[in-house]
């Protein structure tokens, strides 16, 4: 690919970053302290439609692998699915004027529902894509950091400058309205542009097997159920941190107003060191690059513990620490999924590459799920509602569950990491085999 066609697909991962992050840091935050719901309904409200769709990942995945058109079977998903992916966004943060509480849950309810299933089956083809797109080891970490940077910019924008936006449109619903309108129209556009700049691939045939099947051949890689392991303890600790953040710099803190600078600290430190993380897992073993990510960022939750109002310096350093693991995090994760499909489909002389994104992102599915419900859970427990006096229990246990338990989550992360069957040099010996052309990239079943 040119480097200007790897760009404009890359933007790709701007609209999916900036819906994730600007629903996870402030979706929690805008049901209970701008719609009024308790938290323990607000972390069910976020939670069930992840448990409700637990299959959807790896029958998107099946569905994506197995259709056939004449836009090709990833690219037809970025373009029928991202105009309802864009409405969806913008009705997460509309609230019907006049409805109550019990008929604003169900509502959502409804929306969460409509938009996970859209987004999963753009989201799973187009990560399928990437993976596709080039049999060099080399140049997918590159297309992967790309879209990591694209995805910086838009946790950035979503993280940080959402306050902002919703700030200057005059808070509230209103703002959040305003927001969200504008946020799902760059959505769109982005999907639509890497939908524009690939080209359908040609397909060869390959013998039928059921989905049900497939499925279970994948789930039976050694490396699958790591990656699977992964991914669902890095979904829980995003999904905890994002959402607790908001609260920690209000509450704790007392610095609510100095979240969106917090926020661009973070995402500052994740941009500057994106190319280091590219340039590491180029020449050492991903595993030990992803592990020591995995690690910084551990370090970095641990100290937000004993973090005061009388030491910003000590702030900014963790914000810019948090950021660079963060992106070691989400750039390694994705760039070891590309790797384990090219080997696999050397393994088996065919590309498996929606199965495998699907039945990960099962894991993400669930490590998200079981992350919302807990943050609900443990705001509950703690004794946090909607205006509340702050009050030493209440900060303390704040202090707990930001840092303690997604701490607790990275050090399994590392142990998992340790033991990853995929090494190197059976990367590179695949990839060898995917350049003399031996093996199909793109099949049809």
């Amino acid at each position: 690919m040119p480097l200007w066609r790897k760009l404009v697909y890359a933007t790709g991962t701007f609209g999916d970053s900036l819906s994730f992050n600007a629903a996870s840091f402030y979706l929690l935050f805008y049901l209970t302290d701008i719609i009024g719901m308790g938290p323990a309904d607000a972390g069910l409200l976020l939670a069930l439609p992840a448990f409700l769709l637990f299959p959807l990942d790896p029958m998107a995945g099946a569905l994506s692998d197995r259709v056939s058109s004449r836009f090709g079977r990833r690219r037809v998903f970025l373009l029928l699915c991202s105009p309802v992916v864009a409405l969806g966004f913008f009705l997460r943060f509309f609230a019907p004027p006049g409805w109550n509480i019990v008929s604003l849950f169900f509502y959502w309810l409804v929306v969460q529902i409509a938009f996970s299933v859209s987004m999963t089956l753009l989201l799973v083809s187009y990560s399928a894509l990437t993976a596709e797109l080039s049999p060099s080891n080399t140049e997918r970490a590159q297309l992967v950091s790309m879209q990591q940077g694209f995805g910086v910019v838009g946790t950035m924008i979503g993280s940080a400058l959402t306050i902002v936006i919703v700030q200057a449109l005059g808070g509230g619903t209103v703002g959040y309205g305003g927001m969200a309108a504008l946020y799902a129209m760059l959505i769109f556009s982005v999907f639509m542009l890497a939908f524009s700049v690939t080209k359908t691939i040609p397909q060869t045939k390959a013998k039928r097997i059921s989905v049900r099947n497939e499925a279970l051949l994948v789930v039976t890689l050694p490396a699958f159920r790591f990656q699977f392991s992964i991914w669902l303890l890095t979904g829980m600790v995003s999904t905890v941190v994002n959402a607790l953040l908001i609260f920690y710099v209000g509450y704790v803190l007392g610095m609510e107003d100095m979240f969106a600078p917090v926020m661009l600290l973070v995402m500052l430190g994740a941009l500057v060191s994106l190319p280091f993380w590219n340039h590491l897992s180029c020449r050492i073993d991903k595993r030990h690059v992803f592990a020591f990510g995995a690690a910084m960022f551990a370090v970095s939750l641990m100290t937000l513990y004993f973090l005061t109002t009388d030491n910003l310096y000590l702030l900014w350093s963790v914000a810019i620490l948090a950021g660079a693991g963060t992106s070691s995090i989400s750039f390694l994760r994705s760039a070891m999924i590309t790797d384990l499909i090219a080997y696999d489909s050397v393994q088996v002389g065919r590309s498996r590459a929606g199965n495998i994104t699907g039945l990960v992102g099962l894991g993400n599915r669930a490590g998200g799920a079981l992350g919302s419900l807990s943050v609900g859970l443990l705001l509950a427990l703690i004794g946090y509602s909607s205006g509340v006096p702050v009050t030493p229990q209440l900060t303390e246990g704040l202090r707990l569950v930001i840092s303690v338990v997604p701490g607790f989550l990275c050090a399994l992360l590392i142990l998992l990491l340790m033991k990853y069957p995929l090494t190197s040099t059976k990367i590179t010996e695949a990839e060898k085999t995917l350049r003399s052309g031996q093996c199909p990239y793109e099949t049809k079943d």
